[in-house]
C-alpha cells in the first residue's frame, strides 16, 4: 500500500518528523546537537522558512516549520539539513550510509488552539520520552529559546504564541501554564497520527479549509481537541 500523499502549502506551519534509520541515535555528542540546529538555521535563511519549534531526541527530530516563499522550499529546507549533517555526522563517526529513514513525515498545523497544542507536545516530548525529569533542563528542544532567549536566532514567534500576552513576560508565563497542563493521550495521539498519515493536526472546519485551498482529499481521523488553558 503506497504512502498517503504530503501535502505542503506555502505560508502554514507544518510539524515535521524525522527518524533515524532502525532507530539509531543519530545524535550521539553534545556537538551533534550544535551542527543540526546550526544547519537548520543556515537553511532558514537559504530557503526562507520560519523555525516555530523544535525537539531533537537521540534517533529523531520534530520541528514546526513554516514554508514563507513557496511549498516546496520545505522540502529542499529538510533535505539540505539531512544531507550536511549525514555528511558531516558520517565522516566525524567514520561511518557510511544513510542516517534518515526514507522521507520525511509532514502534518499541517492548524492556528491558534491547535498549534499551541503542537508546540506544548514537542516541548514536552523529552518528559514524555523519559529523557529528563524537567522540560527546562532538556537543552535540545526549543524551549529555551521560547523561554529564556538566546543569541542563536533560530525561533520566530509564531502569532499563536504572540496572542497570548501582551508583552513576551506575559505570553512566557501563559506558555508556561499550557506546559503545566501537560500533553493528554487524548491530544498526543491526534498529533502523532496526524504527522504518521502526512495529514493535519486541527479541526475538521481546517481540514475542510486545506481541501478548498488545495484541492486535495484529505481524510479524517477521530476527534477531539487540545487541553483548555
Amino acid at each position: 500500500m503506497s504512502r498517503k500523499k504530503r501535502i505542503l502549502v506555502v505560508g502554514e506551519a507544518h510539524h515535521i518528523f524525522e527518524e533515524s534509520c532502525d532507530h539509531e541515535a543519530v545524535f550521539l555528542e553534545h556537538q551533534d546537537y550544535h551542527a543540526y540546529l546550526r544547519l537548520l538555521k543556515a537553511a532558514k535563511s537559504r530557503f526562507q522558512v520560519r523555525v516555530h519549534g523544535w525537539c531533537l531526541l537521540p534517533n529523531a527530530a520534530h520541528l514546526l516549520l513554516r514554508p514563507m516563499r513557496d511549498a516546496g522550499d520545505l522540502s529542499c529546507c529538510i533535505q539540505y539539513v539531512q544531507r550536511r549533517y549525514s555528511q558531516d555526522f558520517n565522516q566525524r563517526y567514520g561511518r557510511d550510509g544513510p542516517l534518515w529513514q526514507g522521507r520525511f513525515r509532514s502534518a499541517l498545523v492548524e492556528p491558534g488552539q491547535w498549534l499551541l497544542a503542537d508546540l506544548r507536545y514537542m516541548e514536552l516530548l523529552p518528559v514524555m520520552e523519559g529523557l529528563t525529569h524537567s522540560v527546562s533542563r532538556y537543552r535540545w528542544s526549543s524551549h529555551g529559546a521560547r523561554m529564556r532567549g538566546g543569541p542563536d536566532g533560530l525561533i520566530d514567534f509564531d502569532a499563536s504564541f504572540l496572542q497570548l500576552g501582551p508583552d513576551l513576560s506575559s505570553r512566557r508565563e501563559a506558555f508556561r501554564e499550557l506546559l503545566t497542563v501537560g500533553c493528554e493521550a487524548r491530544e498526543r495521539e491526534r498529533i502523532e497520527a496526524g504527522v504518521k498519515r502526512n495529514q493535519y493536526i486541527g479541526s475538521r472546519a481546517y481540514a475542510d479549509q486545506l481541501e478548498t485551498l488545495t484541492g486535495e482529499r484529505i481524510h479524517f481521523r477521530g476527534r477531539g481537541r487540545p487541553s483548555k488553558k
